[in-house]
């Protein structure tokens, strides 16, 4: 009963820590960022930016995105360009579907701002992401 007290309360306060905010929203899709812990339980575990996809509308959308770092105006880092599906009305959540930024040049103290590469959206008449082989 202790152990899921505690464990209960941990989680409580891992939940109050920063928001997404939103950052863009382009053709019915939402796009969330923050700043979080590489180990969401370790603060000495290096910055990571996450990001949150949502789909408004009612199809499905595929999409590829990628993260641009800035320091006194200058591109600094590039992270690799992922793509993914997702389904109407659905959310990307960046941990389980690995919209997970790690810069390799240090932490968020290293840069000024950052940047999501304008995704390329391709839009489906259907609700559903095709099915992989």
């Amino acid at each position: 009963m202790k152990i899921s007290i505690l464990a209960l309360l941990m989680l409580a306060a891992t939940n109050v820590s920063a928001q997404f905010q939103l950052y863009k929203e382009i053709d019915s899709l939402q796009f969330y960022t923050k700043w979080s812990h590489a180990k969401w339980y370790s603060k000495k575990s290096g910055d990571v930016l996450l990001v949150k996809v949502v789909n408004t509308s009612s199809s499905t959308a595929e999409l590829s995105v990628g993260v641009e770092f800035f320091a006194s105006m200058k591109l600094v880092e590039e992270s690799q360009v992922y793509s993914y599906c997702v389904e109407a009305g659905k959310t990307l959540k960046p941990r389980v579907h690995g919209l997970v930024f790690q810069p390799a040049s240090g932490g968020k103290e290293n840069f000024e701002s950052f940047e999501l590469k304008d995704p390329d959206i391709t839009k489906r008449g259907t609700t559903q992401c095709p099915k992989k082989d």
